[in-house]
This record gives C-alpha cells, sequence and structure tokens, in this order.
C-alpha cells in the first residue's frame, strides 16, 4: 500500500473548483495520469456516478473503473478506482476557502497485491510529481478570474 498527498493553494473560489472536478469533459486538461475516456462518461458527477477511463501510471497503461463515493459540494469529493492486477486507489479532494482562494488538498492511497515495498516508493515518488501537476494544471485551467469567494483581489502570474 502506498500514499500520498499534495496541498496547494489556488486563486479560485471553492465552488469553481469543485465544478470543474466534477466535470469529466475537464480532465483532460488537468488531471495528469487522465488519457481518454473508454465509454462516454455522464457531464457531471454525483455520488454513485461510474466511469471508465485510461490512465498512464510509471509509463504504462491502465484501464480503471472510478466510482464517486462522496460528492459534499464544494467542500470534498472521493472516487474510487480499480485497475487491472487488484490495482485500487482512492483519491480525495478537499476544498476548503481561504483569504487567498481555495486551500486544495488531494490525497491518494493505493494498493495491489502485487505492488511490493520498493515498487510501493516508485509509485510514492511518481503520484507526488503527477499530483502537483494535476494541481498546477488545475489552477491553471480555473484560474484567478473566477475567484468568487470575499473580496475582488488581484493575482499576479
Amino acid at each position: 500500500m502506498g500514499s500520498l498527498v499534495v496541498t496547494r493553494v489556488v486563486p479560485a473560489a471553492p465552488q469553481a473548483l469543485f465544478d470543474t472536478i466534477i466535470e469529466p469533459a475537464s480532465w483532460g486538461h488537468w488531471f495528469s495520469i487522465h488519457r481518454e475516456f473508454i465509454h462516454e462518461p455522464p457531464a457531471r458527477l454525483r455520488e454513485g456516478s461510474t466511469l471508465r477511463s485510461k490512465v498512464v501510471i510509471l509509463g504504462m497503461d491502465n484501464d480503471f473503473e472510478w466510482t464517486v463515493e462522496v460528492l459534499d459540494a464544494p467542500h470534498r469529493i472521493v472516487l474510487q478506482g480499480s485497475g487491472s492486477s487488484g490495482f485500487r486507489s482512492e483519491f480525495t479532494y478537499w476544498l476548503q476557502p481561504c483569504d487567498t482562494g481555495t486551500r486544495l488538498t488531494i490525497g491518494g492511497v493505493f494498493t495491489s497485491p502485487y505492488i511490493t515495498t520498493a515498487l510501493s516508493r516508485t509509485l510514492e515518488r511518481h503520484g507526488q510529481l503527477e499530483l502537483v501537476r494535476t494541481l498546477e494544471q488545475l489552477a491553471a485551467l480555473v484560474g484567478p478570474e473566477r475567484v468568487q469567494c470575499g473580496e475582488s483581489r488581484s493575482y499576479e502570474a
């Protein structure tokens, strides 16, 4: 089993980030391990939604089925995933308003009967890099122009 967590303050309102995350059509723009959907996903996720996608982990393609376990707008999203070879993962997105937008934390855990301790460490390092990239891409996609929490602010790139 492995785990990872990354936090970043994003200059956007929690609702704007939440709405982007639950819109599968946006995933190709920010979810760094996502490649394509195997079947047409729903337009917006809701609790109990399932979708199938191809992801790339350590350079290898894997088909994943995602299930939305929790959708608590605009505070938390929990996605359970299962792939080939018994690979299972869970991604949780926590969104907390702050003075400059949203403190967004993405945490993930993964398991497989075939993951050794060394492979788990490699997956954790790689996963951390992918989560950082995911947060950067999500922040760039939503951007500061959509900040609606509190007073108007300007941000420099």
